[in-house]
């Protein structure tokens, strides 16, 4: 018989099951959340993971039970809305070694159900269309209400890792990350909500004394897609932000510390409720004394 090669082991592999019965009241029916996943050491430092979620999400009462009147819409309540759910798929492979870590994350979910109400900022679900405010029928609006409208799908992954050098008294550490999304609703499909598609982070740690720490460290984006940039498209352009941490332990039970971010003053640019480019945090700093026992 042809023996199984060591990295078949079935002594190496090693799973995990779990389940969840939840009954919410405003929910008519119960819901059961399984999950499950699978560890599987390839060989020494090396691991594979398999993870599978299942989840829900209770309507929230201010989305099924709220009125009111703005310019565009008339809001009604809907005491039938159904909760929104997902699924999720995650595989990660991991390498470690004593001073050296390396990792690799990717991710698939799907999403159906999804409330669609103005309070999140979209036009809700029409009933009447249109109706009046008054009886000479100058105040013209639409009925809706919040409902169950729309449907989504994520996916993307993440290669990240961090390795030390005890000689030199320092350590670094970097991550890139990606991310694709796309939301249907009544037909249509929307994608990334102005958010960014690339991300990358780096830093790096270096103690020049033994109780004293530096930290500078870049996050990077790509441009956030989605979003009107007015006056701020350089801003949009290429994100990032340059900070600095120091720590210096005066004592076993106090450090000192000093939070620098955004260096550079740059305004990065996200966007706001409606889609427009707004600036976010500029250039800031914290000098603080933190106790501990």
């Amino acid at each position: 018989r042809r023996a199984m090669p060591p990295f078949m082991s079935v002594k190496r592999l090693r799973a995990i099951f779990g389940a969840r019965l939840e009954k919410n009241t405003l929910v008519d029916e119960p819901a059961f959340t399984p999950r499950a996943a699978a560890i599987y050491n390839i060989r020494e430092g090396l691991t594979a993971k398999y993870a599978y979620t299942q989840a829900y999400i209770a309507p929230a009462p201010y989305f099924s039970a709220s009125t009111f009147v703005n310019p565009a819409v008339v809001l009604t309540t809907n005491l039938d809305l159904e909760p929104e759910t997902a699924t999720a798929h995650e595989i990660t492979l991991s390498y470690d070694r004593k001073n050296f870590n390396l990792g690799l994350s990717l991710y698939y979910g799907q999403q159906e159900g999804l409330v669609k109400s103005p309070i999140r900022g979209s036009q809700g679900e029409t009933i009447l269309d249109p109706v009046f405010l008054d009886l000479a029928g100058t105040l013209r609006r639409r009925l809706v209400h919040a409902g169950n409208a729309g449907e989504s799908r994520n996916l993307g992954g993440e290669f990240y890792g961090k390795a030390s050098f005890e000689s030199v008294n320092l350590s670094t550490w970097f991550s890139y990350s990606y991310t694709d999304y796309e939301e249907t609703t009544a037909g249509v499909t929307m994608g990334l909500p102005q958010i960014s598609r690339h991300n990358a982070r780096l830093g790096v740690t270096w103690a020049p004394f033994s109780k004293l720490f530096v930290t500078p460290s870049l996050v990077i984006r790509s441009t956030p897609e989605n979003v009107s940039p007015g006056a701020l498209r350089d801003e949009l352009r290429i994100p990032h932000e340059v900070n600095m941490h120091i720590l210096y332990k005066a004592h076993r039970n106090v450090d000192l510390f000093l939070d620098l971010h955004n260096i550079t003053n740059r305004k990065n640019a996200l966007g706001g409720a409606r889609g427009q480019a707004i600036p976010q945090e500029t250039f800031h700093g914290l000098l603080g004394v933190r106790f501990s026992w």
